[in-house]
Formats: structure tokens, sequence, C-alpha cells
């Protein structure tokens, strides 16, 4: 059962309004220290990486007594056309290129246009292979006047 003493409900509150006070005051703190970290983070890497260039491509890295410095180049690919990108991956068969994952709000949002909560057999063959979990967070706002 549910304990209903207000007085207990009126502490709880206060203490998780203080916890979270305090959490966000140290997120600030360490928010600033590292983005000032960020900044010095990245002039390194910006003279580092020029001095690996201005040694040309065949320089593997750099040995110091600190460690090796490596210049690593990546590729990454972006849609700019997705329809185009659709039409490609349906014509060649390459739904490998895509991540595997859902838009959850996309699927509640089908849902609710279809009237289905998705457990019924009218939407069981659009919706197969997924399962429909429930989440409780508990969320806190800020009493009036504080």
């Amino acid at each position: 059962m549910v304990d209903r003493d207000t007085d207990s409900v009126a502490t709880m509150v206060r203490a998780l309004a203080n916890i979270n006070e305090q959490m966000r005051m140290i997120k600030a703190k360490q928010d600033k220290e590292l983005a000032a970290l960020r900044k010095s983070k990245r002039e390194c890497e910006a003279y580092l990486m020029g001095k690996l260039k201005e040694l040309g491509p065949n320089t593997r890295g750099l040995d110091t007594e600190f460690g090796r410095v490596t210049l690593r180049k990546t590729t990454r690919y972006t849609p700019v056309d997705w329809s185009r990108l659709y039409e490609f991956i349906t014509k060649n068969d390459c739904y490998e290129f895509l991540v595997r994952r859902v838009n959850n709000q996309n699927i509640k949002k089908y849902l609710l246009e279809h009237g289905a909560d998705g457990q019924d057999e009218a939407t069981e063959s659009y919706m197969m292979g997924l399962k429909e979990e429930d989440i409780e967070t508990l969320s806190l706002t800020k009493a009036k006047g504080e």
C-alpha cells in the first residue's frame, strides 16, 4: 500500500529537489572545467596534426617519451538525398547500409493513426519483430515561487 503521509511525501520531494539542485550545480562546474580542457585538447590536436601533415603522407607517427601520436584517416558517408539513397538501397538490395534501430516516435504515431496498440492481429504483420516496453521515470518540477 502507498504511504499517504503528507509530511513524509513532502520531505522526500524536498530531499529530491535538493539533490537535483546539487547535482545541477556540480554538473555546471564540471561543464566549465571540461570546456576549458576540450579547448586545450583541440589546440594540442591541431598542432600535432599540422606537424604530422608537414612530415608527409608516408609518416606513420611520432614517438615521444610520453607516447606515440599517429594520424589516422577514416571516411564517413552522410546522406544528402534520402530519396536517391533509398532508391539505390532497394534497387541493389543493400539494406546493410542502414543502422538497425527503430524510431520510437514514428512507430507510436503510426499506431495512433491506425488505431492499434501493436498487440492485435490488425497490426501484427506490420509490427512483427517489435516488443513494446513501457519505461517509467520520476519527474520533479520546481514548486511555484521557488
